[in-house]
């Protein structure tokens, strides 16, 4: 269950989420595979796989959840194809043109004709309800595929105030300053890997991967007025990851002695879960507030 990505949200003022009834409240929208004729299905399923029917992890005052969706696979270019196909027999039948309009109707036909014999395929989105942080992380790469899970959440329990963690600094001023040769938060440390980017749409974009960031080559870019988009950090000699302009977290990876401290207290696959979930929520709940902290704080009035 180990996050790759991290979209954080915060819990407005003085909201809170019972713990105690979250599975109750989820039941209601829980995962149903397509119908016959959808072409998509949402809802939550287990964050324990097979081994364990219920809809909420919980412990230390968290939850972790899990949204599955399941997508009907029908290629575009072959509804295309199938659409021009069928208007190619009419004007050759009927001797007439077939038009736009025409088209669409034969394409809504096409795709009730295909849906029930479509192939199937699924993902999950994960996310940790931290109450005592009050934020909710949810493992996405994209805010679009975050958004799906906390408005499916929203859904559930019927209101659910939420933010966008925003800082009072720029994470890419900060993280050009670091680049640059400024200290770190203590027991942070600079990867190998960086993206630098000119101010505006057109500007150029260079990416370096296994470069030694405080080179004379990497800090000419920098004096060129290009700034740090992206940053490989490593913090504490446990998780390392990529910190972006957004001040989102991209390729989360936990050290092999915590993923091996996991392995050797499970028993079975549910205490492992069990495991894992506890040792990433406390290095969550370490690392953030230490990231806020180099970033000016969290934004008050973030909206």
């Amino acid at each position: 269950m180990w996050f790759k990505n991290l979209q954080v949200y915060r819990l407005g003022d003085g909201h809170s989420i019972d713990l105690s009834t979250l599975a109750e409240q989820l039941e209601q929208d829980r995962f149903a595979p397509c119908s016959q004729q959808a072409q998509f299905s949402l809802g939550w399923a287990s964050p324990y796989g097979k081994h364990h029917p219920g809809l909420a992890h919980l412990g230390q005052n968290a939850a972790l959840i899990s949204l599955r969706r399941e997508d009907k696979v029908l290629p575009a270019a072959v509804i295309r194809e199938m659409v021009e196909e069928k208007a190619a027999a009419i004007e050759a039948e009927e001797q007439r043109r077939v038009y736009r309009k025409e088209k669409e109707q034969f394409k809504e036909e096409i795709l009730f004709e295909c849906l029930p014999r479509a192939l199937r395929k699924s993902r999950r989105t994960q996310a940790i309800i931290d109450l005592e942080a009050g934020l909710i992380i949810v493992d996405a790469a994209s805010p679009n595929r975050a958004e799906e899970l906390t408005s499916t959440l929203r859904q559930s329990l019927g209101s659910l105030p939420l933010t966008p963690v925003q800082y009072n600094y720029s994470p890419a001023t900060v993280m050009t300053q670091w680049v640059n040769g400024e200290p770190l938060p203590e027991e942070w440390k600079l990867g190998q890997e960086c993206e630098l980017r000119e101010p505006g749409e057109e500007g150029a974009i260079l990416r370096c991967r296994r470069h030694d960031l405080l080179c004379d080559e990497i800090q000419s870019h920098l004096a060129a007025g290009k700034q740090v988009a992206q940053l490989a950090l490593n913090w504490r000699e446990q998780l390392q990851f990529l910190l972006t302009q957004e001040g989102t977290i991209k390729r989360l990876s936990l050290g092999d002695d915590l993923k091996q401290e996991a392995r050797d207290s499970a028993e079975d696959p549910l205490s492992q879960l069990d495991a894992e979930f506890s040792l990433l929520l406390l290095s969550l709940r370490q690392l953030l507030p230490e990231m806020a902290s180099a970033l000016g704080d969290l934004k008050q009035n973030a909206v």
